[in-house]
């Protein structure tokens, strides 16, 4: 039986702890996030950058299919970092300072 009593707070958003996700190469996230701006999409979580500064710095943002499944879309600028910490600093929020 899964866990419920994860509260989804991460970085000070509420995410949904059950969703679908991509990582995605920086210039198409960004390019798809104007799109989906443009078009009117409504954001379960606006587009943003989690962890500035630190080793899991990312664009993120998540959107609801039509069928009510979170999708969350995100972006490292440098695809080596996806999951990175730093030694010593692997349960900081964002895995440490660079």
């Amino acid at each position: 039986m899964p866990n419920f009593s994860h509260d989804g707070n991460v970085d000070g958003k509420k995410v949904p702890p059950f969703h679908f996700g991509i990582v995605m190469e920086w210039e198409q996230w960004h390019h798809l996030r104007d799109k989906l701006i443009a078009s009117n999409v409504d954001f379960r979580i606006k587009p943003h950058t989690r962890y500035p500064g630190k080793i899991g710095e990312q664009a993120t943002m998540f959107i609801d299919d039509p069928s009510g499944n979170s999708l969350e879309f995100k972006s490292f600028s440098d695809d080596s970092r996806l999951f990175a910490t730093v030694a010593g600093s692997e349960n900081d929020i964002g895995g440490g300072l660079q």
